[in-house]
């Protein structure tokens, strides 16, 4: 809950503006102090100097994909100064000012998700924010800027963000899974990554992202040593330009583009002499014990209809040398899918 504990201040009121000193308040767990104007009048100027530490706010989210609400809570350290017309408070571009924040102990769901810092400016060339942490066990940047003139407002804002920055190196998929309140997470690996995100648009941000997987587990035994994965969504489509690496000992490529709706869905693979008995586990922690011996194919799964998953049609062929199904020796064969 976000409480109030205590607040002192000394103020003063004149015809020209409040005057707000000596602030000392307990809230939210920490301290809070500064000082602040506020003009009675468009002549003057807001302004705020403030400094707090120890701060710790919780909420609590509800999400409809899972199925508890995810709780939410940081212990937070800053400083702010802060000035604006009175007469222009509503156009960011007459906005002066810089805000640090030291975000420390974050939680999700009762998982420690890591610590960051956080630093957002505006001055005569624009907003500025850059975020730096680390994260799931790895580290995080964020790194844009937002140009601004005159008639800019500040629901134009987020439309200005340009990103120089977005990317993740090395984060825990154990972590993520279990601040997604998996509780014993099947899966093990790291995740890196970079996005490109262009938000420029009227109706949908366009995002191309670029993903390492490095090291993926499942229940402790190695299913893909690496794999990169280029794909981009356009507010209709995903679009997976390439992935490619090693999954299940053998090598793995695949590229597709799916439509959320009327549009082409196909994904095409290839897979050349992977491990039997490991192409399944990520499906289930059984499969090891199913198949065994050198698999190699080619796949197209071709959507139809107007939705996501109407209806799907999986076309193809695998080979497979040395195979055993459920303990019975099969040898060399080929057939189609």
């Amino acid at each position: 809950p976000l409480t109030i504990q205590s607040v002192v201040l000394d103020y003063e009121v004149t015809d020209q503006s409040v005057t707000l000193s000596n602030l000392d308040a307990d809230i939210f767990g920490g301290q809070f102090s500064g000082t602040g104007q506020i003009p009675r009048n468009d002549q003057g100027s807001d302004r705020a100097d403030v400094r707090w530490s120890g701060l710790n706010p919780q909420w609590v989210l509800p999400v409809a994909a899972v199925s508890k609400p995810i709780q939410l809570s940081v212990n937070t350290s800053g400083q702010a100064n802060w000035t604006a017309p009175a007469d222009r408070v509503s156009q960011p571009a007459s906005h002066r000012g810089k805000i640090s924040l030291v975000l420390q102990q974050i939680q999700i769901s009762g998982q420690n998700a890591g610590d960051a810092n956080l630093s957002i400016s505006i001055g005569p060339s624009g907003l500025n924010a850059e975020l730096r942490g680390k994260l799931f066990g790895g580290d995080a940047a964020v790194v844009a800027k937002a140009p601004l003139d005159q008639i800019s407002r500040w629901r134009d804002v987020p439309t200005h963000l340009q990103f120089s920055e977005f990317s993740f190196r090395d984060w825990s998929i154990r972590r993520l899974l279990r601040t997604a309140m998996i509780e014993r997470p099947r899966f093990n690996g790291r995740l890196s990554g970079s996005v490109v995100l262009d938000i420029n648009r009227v109706d949908w941000p366009t995002v191309q992202t670029q993903i390492r997987l490095d090291g993926l587990t499942a229940d402790n035994i190695l299913v893909a040593r690496s794999l990169d994965v280029d794909l981009g969504w356009d507010g209709s489509r995903i679009i997976i330009d390439s992935t490619r690496g090693v999954y299940a000992g053998g090598q793995l490529q695949a590229r597709g583009l799916w439509t959320f709706g009327p549009g082409v869905k196909l994904l095409t693979l290839r897979l050349t002499r992977a491990d039997a008995n490991r192409i399944l586990l990520p499906v289930n922690q059984a499969a090891a014990s199913w198949t065994d011996g050198i698999v190699s194919g080619r796949a197209s799964i071709t959507g139809y209809g107007d939705h996501f998953g109407d209806s799907i049609r999986i076309n193809g062929t695998i080979d497979v040398k040395n195979s055993v199904v459920f303990g019975v020796p099969i040898g060399q064969a080929h057939s189609p899918l």
